[in-house]
């Protein structure tokens, strides 16, 4: 009875104060699979699980050209089945496991780039997301630019990509990491932008070389009326911080309609 009720209480907690949850075997078979999920997580890597897919990002323009892709992160496990981002990466910081699948991404997805470059003849941009245990280390921005030199990478076609939730959590030393990354040529991208309100209205100038809107806004606006008026303010915000814009999670025509005539450079998508 005390195990269960404890569960409920940490799973009431960030609901916020004075909220109540009522317990549900959901909860005991999510956690047994939490458990599950740590237990194997530490041997991924060495087993060859981790991947990396690709999502390409289209102009905005309607043309249907591709400027770049994203890099995104699956663990495939023979018993958990194939896991996402949001299944796995909790328990990878939890397990100070979070650098190590960072920089296998980073490796893997610069040498994908390679490959395909040679194939098309040109590099498109590629972006990888970094977490801050990684992007917040002292000499991170100078050993990635040792590795894009050693590879014959262009610096100018890979993005950095760094959460504005973890950007908040840490602005000061964010703030300083990003300004020394971009002073060695890295670039740097502002991604999951809109997700945190107390973002909204910080003056950063322009800061990263570039933002994305998070696919989370664009969900929670599909279908409103006020939905150009609030996007165009949300624009406004995101001109703030840089110049160059990506939306995600464009998943359908009616959502590439609403972008049409706004200041952005590309889309992202399952459409």
């Amino acid at each position: 009875l005390l195990a269960t009720a404890e569960l409920a209480m940490r799973r009431a907690k960030p609901m916020g104060f004075g909220k109540t949850l009522r317990y549900s075997n959901d909860m005991s078979i999510a956690q047994e699979r939490s458990r599950k999920i740590a237990s194997r997580l530490c041997s991924a890597l060495k087993n060859g699980e981790i991947l990396v897919v690709y999502q390409p990002r289209l102009s905005a323009s309607g043309d249907g050209s591709v400027l770049g892709c994203e890099a995104l992160i699956r663990w495939k496990n023979p018993e958990l089945g194939e896991l996402y981002p949001r299944d796995f990466l909790d328990e990878a910081r939890m397990l100070h496991l979070i650098s190590s699948f960072d920089v296998f991404v980073l490796k893997n997805s610069v040498e994908r780039s390679i490959e395909l470059a040679a194939s098309l003849g040109r590099f498109i941009e590629l972006s990888v997301n970094v977490s801050a245990e990684l992007f917040l280390r002292d000499d991170f921005a100078r050993r990635l630019r040792d590795f894009l030199a050693e590879k014959k990478y262009p610096e100018s076609k890979l993005i950095i990509e760094i959460s504005e939730k973890e950007f908040m959590s840490q602005p000061e030393k964010f703030t300083r990491a990003v300004r020394a990354a971009r002073g060695l040529g890295i670039r740097v991208c502002l991604d999951n932008f809109g997700s945190s309100v107390s973002f909204l209205g910080t003056s950063t100038g322009y800061l990263f070389d570039k933002v994305t809107v998070d696919r989370s806004i664009i969900s929670r606006l599909r279908n409103r009326e006020d939905a150009p008026q609030l996007l165009k303010i949300l624009m406004s915000y995101a001109q703030s911080c840089s110049k160059r814009i990506t939306v995600e999670g464009v998943e359908n025509i009616d959502d590439l309609r609403k972008f049409s005539g706004l200041p952005l450079e590309c889309l992202q998508g399952f459409y």
